[in-house]
């Protein structure tokens, strides 16, 4: 009998991609090439709050309605600072032109040391008492922990 001859097995394709690594910063804050309707722009790098962050402002045109028509109603702004060692958005700074109102969220006081090791210490007087309760037939709300439930005719 001759030989059978089998080609070697290549590895199915599964259709995943391999997964590359995102740092938090490039997750969270939108690039120029984004779709949409908003402009996204580079503010470069900055230290705030003593830690190094990236920022970015973003402008969104709003839309409102005038006879029917969509038309533009103002434009909303945020400028988002993020940091990648903290993995975190350190501060943001929003704005309507068409109220001109403005809100700011930042984190202040950031301190990159080890916390206190007695925030982690169990009390002295702290002591674990155990209570397991009777089990209650279900629906039967009036029945007292200790009593047996009871039937209905």
């Amino acid at each position: 009998m001759g030989s059978l001859k089998t080609q070697p097995k290549r590895p199915r394709a599964t259709g995943l991609q391999p997964v590359t690594r995102r740092s938090f910063c490039s997750a969270r804050l939108p690039t120029d090439r984004s779709p949409g309707r908003f402009q996204v722009q580079d503010l470069g790098d900055q230290t705030i709050e003593g830690v190094d962050a990236r920022g970015q402002s973003i402008t969104m045109p709003m839309q409102g309605m005038t006879a029917g028509e969509e038309s533009p109603n103002g434009e909303r702004t945020s400028e988002l600072w993020c940091s990648d060692s903290l993995s975190a958005i350190v501060l943001t700074v929003a704005g309507n032109t068409k109220t001109g109102v403005k809100s700011t969220v930042a984190m202040r006081n950031i301190e990159r040391s080890e916390p206190d090791p007695a925030l982690f210490q169990i009390p002295s007087d702290y002591a674990v008492t155990e209570s397991v309760a009777q089990p209650r037939e279900r629906g039967d709300t009036n029945a007292a922990p200790n009593e047996p439930p009871t039937q209905q005719p």
